[in-house]
């Protein structure tokens, strides 16, 4: 609940797999919503390193819709 000057925000990010450890993860999407659950920032990001795997079950994208996506670099920009 948001009190006073304060803004309640919650961040999702979503990663793929760069590689076949647990750490080997790349993000493709990030999302901002606000505490009335209504989204203020989504993008999808390409990641900078080939992509193993896309994680499907748990990020609901395909490597090709990572394809013409802004980098991570000008999505963390747009964030802050």
């Amino acid at each position: 609940m948001a009190t006073g000057n304060h803004r309640i925000l919650s961040i999702d990010v979503e990663c793929v797999a760069t590689g076949y450890t647990h750490e080997d993860r790349a993000p493709c999407s990030v999302a901002i919503v606000d505490n009335k659950c209504q989204i203020i920032f989504s993008s999808l990001i390409k990641p900078a390193e080939k992509v193993v795997s896309d994680l499907y079950l748990f990020t609901g994208l395909r490597v090709k819709d990572l394809e013409q996506a802004p980098s991570l670099e000008e999505v963390l920009q747009k964030v802050k």
